[in-house]
């Protein structure tokens, strides 16, 4: 368990290691509320996307490009990196959400 400071100097207790705070907080990550952002409780809402698992199953997944309202009152857009919904907060990293990289592969001449 850590400790995420906010720029306000609010504290909360999150069940994430100090040295990911730290690592997560230098690319600009932020503390949400849900209450801030009704819509992330809402599946049907602008929020979230209908995709398909890998039986063709159809199912409700956050969107990887959000806009909502920090702590601190100052809008961000990014993607949700930790979501914890039993206790109301998510952390929001801005820009895109990285993509896997091509495989390489490697052959003998």
């Amino acid at each position: 368990m850590g400790i995420w400071n906010t720029r306000k100097g609010k504290s909360h207790k999150v069940n994430i290691t100090e040295h990911e705070i730290i690592m997560m907080q230098s690319y600009g990550a932020r503390f949400c509320w849900f209450d801030d952002n009704p819509m992330i409780k809402d599946e049907k809402s602008e929020f979230y996307e209908t995709q398909k698992d890998e039986h063709d199953n159809p199912h409700q997944v956050l969107k990887e490009e959000l806009t909502v309202v920090c702590e601190d009152g100052e809008s961000i857009t990014g993607y949700i990196t930790h979501l914890a919904s039993t206790k109301g907060w998510f952390i929001i990293q801005p820009g895109t959400y990285p993509k896997k990289k091509a495989e390489m592969y490697v052959e003998d001449l």
